[in-house]
């Protein structure tokens, strides 16, 4: 496979690619008798943490119904699960339940754990008859964006119950997740979002980019020039913000070439038919396991391209990155046949810097004013961190435009 990264890159993939996700060992589930499920809820004890899952009728926590997650195996992050025991509220009068009932777990709000973290359960429902049960579920949100997905797997709308107050159930079934960010994954995972493809029809094949150009949410800056030159050579632009779920998986099945910048947009990978090829443009210096476990998953042929100029440790989940067309990129394009201008495109390129200077400002202040707030004595080398982060970006266009003269 021809190398589109740096060296440093070229040995975090190695180390990436040592790293065994796969768990074989089988599944389970708990059958939890007149037990409580809590919403998610603002902690009354730990500020800033917030508390939901099952309580069985002991009071004592159901470990499965957790969301846990863990930092990446090739490099050290703070990571925490996402929610805590519910015990604190033990005390609050439950609703009762005379259902059957199946939990599927605490719906993210973010697309990219909804479909990794938010399907995780359905493995379970591979082999039940949904009219003999409800599929319930906690939320951030009153309404989930994503329940068209449960549509797609076979579970009926009016089976779908988002549980808002503690709620006690004659029976509960609580499974484990197939899939566990930065983790690991099982088999069971795969096979239930190839239950949600079936259920959608392929369109004419095409080569796909996807974009979140026209997002303001996305953390990748500076996309936009070089998504152009893919649309000049014969790449569909998808935005899966703008589409339905369902014409998106099914522009998906049918999708001869897969080109996106790292991160969760381009875990829409696991909607491909097995075998299919992916292009990622990394957008920072790191490799997303969950990504990994995909590719593995779908057995894709993935190309990696370094797209970044800098990057740091904080530019995995925090920072913005600033995605560039670097000489990887842009070897990727010689070898590839495509029509471009370079020049054009590296100038265009940096008219995108001052929207990513923007960016990274607005996250340093919002991140600056918590530890104002929260914890006063460290904000000098928070500031001092940032100023750094900030000079070292410039410092790397500038001598990127010295070394291109």
């Amino acid at each position: 496979m021809t190398s589109y990264l740096s060296r440093e890159m070229s040995l975090n993939y190695c180390r990436e690619m040592g790293v065994d996700y796969e768990r074989k060992l089988t599944l389970r589930y708990v059958e939890v008798v007149h037990g409580v499920l809590h919403p998610l809820s603002p902690s009354k004890v730990s500020p800033g943490r917030l508390v939901g899952g099952v309580l069985d009728k002991d009071g004592a926590f159901v470990e499965f119904s957790a969301t846990k997650r863990f930092s990446p195996h090739s490099f050290k992050l703070d990571i925490f699960d996402w929610f805590d025991s519910p015990a604190e509220y033990n005390d609050v009068e439950a609703v009762q339940s005379i259902e059957n009932a199946v939990f599927l777990g605490a719906l993210p709000n973010h697309y990219g754990h909804f479909i990794t973290e938010g399907l995780s359960r359905l493995w379970f429902c591979m082999d039940i008859v949904p009219s003999d049960f409800n599929f319930v579920y906690i939320s951030e949100c009153e309404q989930s964006r994503f329940l068209e997905f449960f549509r797609l797997f076979g579970i009926p709308e009016d089976r779908l119950v988002e549980v808002v107050c503690p709620t006690r159930f004659d029976r509960l079934l609580v499974p484990e997740p197939s899939i566990r960010l930065h983790d690991y994954f099982h088999e069971g995972y795969g096979l239930a979002i190839k239950r949600i493809c079936e259920n959608c029809k392929p369109v004419a094949p095409s080569k796909i980019f996807l974009s979140k150009a026209n997002s303001t949410n996305g953390r990748g800056i500076g996309e936009l020039p070089i998504q152009r030159i893919f649309h000049d050579n014969q790449f569909s632009i998808l935005f899966p913000e703008e589409v339905g779920i369902e014409a998106m998986v099914s522009a998906l099945q049918a999708c001869s070439l897969l080109v996106g910048v790292s991160g969760s947009l381009l875990h829409n990978a696991i909607f491909l038919p097995d075998g299919s090829r992916i292009v990622c443009l990394n957008r920072s210096a790191h490799f997303h396991p969950l990504q990994t476990m995909i590719n593995r998953m779908r057995q894709i042929d993935a190309v990696y391209v370094d797209a970044f100029l800098f990057s740091s440790i904080r530019n995995f989940g925090e920072l913005p990155c600033f995605v560039f067309p670097t000489r990887h990129l842009l070897r990727y394009f010689s070898d590839h046949s495509f029509a471009y201008s370079g020049s054009a495109l590296v100038t265009l390129a940096l008219f995108e810097f001052p929207s990513f200077a923007l960016k990274y400002l607005y996250v340093e202040y919002s991140r600056l004013l918590h530890y104002l707030d929260s914890s006063p004595r460290l904000l000098p080398r928070v500031l001092s961190s940032s100023i750094r982060g900030f000079v070292q970006g410039c410092r790397r266009i500038s001598r990127f435009l010295r070394e291109s003269m």
